[in-house]
């Protein structure tokens, strides 16, 4: 197939390309919507703010559309052989992850909860010079 100028046209790789392409602008632009939610749940004056169920989850499928989209990107651009889409297509999974992780919705997601120890319901403490130490104590 020849172009109207007469050049060949590789038809066979200018779809997945275009879908590269479509794909990565799709992550970047769900990148920047992770940071708007962020801002919309956290700018407030004065009040301490808990994120409801519905935001948290939106985060997690923002986040996870916004992955997936430069995944998909990544296998489109390496279909297509383009090599400079597939370096753009590494910095926006890279981007896409710092963005998720900095602008997290609760913002502690990251944060392991406190190790809790309840000790057992017999439990006698042991303090120093205490004839209730027992044995070695």
């Amino acid at each position: 197939m020849s172009s109207p100028s007469g050049a060949a046209v590789d038809s066979g790789r200018s779809l997945p390309r275009a879908g590269a392409v479509a794909a990565i602008v799709a992550g970047f632009l769900l990148a920047l919507t992770l940071v708007y939610q962020q801002f919309e749940v956290y700018f407030t004056f004065g009040e301490t703010v808990v994120p409801t169920h519905a935001e948290e989850t939106r985060y997690v499928w923002t986040a996870t559309l916004g992955l997936s989209a430069m995944a998909l990107g990544l296998v489109l651009s390496l279909v297509s052989g383009s090599g400079r889409l597939a370096w753009c297509a590494v910095g926006g999974i890279i981007v896409m992850l710092v963005v998720a992780g900095v602008f997290a919705v609760p913002h502690d997601r990251w944060r392991p909860d406190p190790p809790t120890y309840d000790p057992p319901s017999n439990y006698t403490p042991c303090y120093s010079g205490s004839e209730d130490c027992g044995a070695g104590g």
